[in-house]
């Protein structure tokens, strides 16, 4: 391996592994010694492997729901631990977020462990009780996925799920614009409008 060779490979391993910018890497591997670039490479390559490791044991927020007590618990699990609930008959709820904007518009966004959109549905103003099923649903352990519902955000709207759910910090929406109605710890009347209301049959 020449020492260009040696230098890239030293250099893609390290910004793989390490939370530096690929400036002070170059810099650094670039003023090294041959002797010293193969201990680099050498500790980028363990320091890979172990943030590898720490990944898939990362904790990321996730509901889980006693079906005993009917108690949610939001906090950290890793994937250890949410196998272990789920054996010990405890429901893993995906975390989720039903919103009503300022124009009654009414939507559902699916979460994923580290906070990421990873299913939307628009327009359940129009849906009669569609959203409140859906929020039932959720709150049982069901995913989008296991019912086979499919997004309409993109069609609809013409972004991206995650795009769509970003649009709600936008200054449109801004000063109390939007509420969270329902997640996965509870579904909240007093943060509803009229919509809201209508769809999850709750009387003023």
């Amino acid at each position: 391996m020449t020492r260009k060779e040696m230098e890239k490979k030293a250099i893609e391993i390290a910004v793989a592994a390490m939370e530096e910018s690929v400036e002070e890497i170059t810099e650094a591997i670039e003023t090294a010694s041959d002797a010293t670039l193969m201990q680099y490479i050498e500790e980028a390559r363990e320091h890979a492997d172990f943030i590898t490791e720490k990944r898939e044991e990362k904790k990321a927020m996730t509901t889980i729901k006693n079906i005993k007590t009917g108690e949610t618990i939001t906090r950290d699990f890793t994937e250890s631990q949410l196998a272990e609930c789920k054996r010990d008959g405890f429901i893993v709820i995906q975390n989720f977020q039903a919103i009503e904007d300022n124009g009654g518009g009414l939507h559902l966004f699916v979460f994923d462990g580290e906070g990421n959109v990873v299913w939307g549905g628009t327009g359940y103003e129009y849906c009669n009780d569609a959203l409140k099923i859906a929020v039932e649903l959720l709150m049982s352990g069901a995913t989008p996925e296991s019912e086979g519902w499919e997004s309409n955000i993109e069609s609809t709207c013409g972004v991206s799920e995650q795009e769509a759910y970003n649009s709600f910090t936008e200054e449109q929406h801004a000063n109390g614009g939007w509420e969270v109605v329902a997640d996965q710890n509870g579904i909240y009347p007093e943060k509803m409008g009229y919509d809201a209301k209508y769809a999850f049959m709750i009387e003023d």
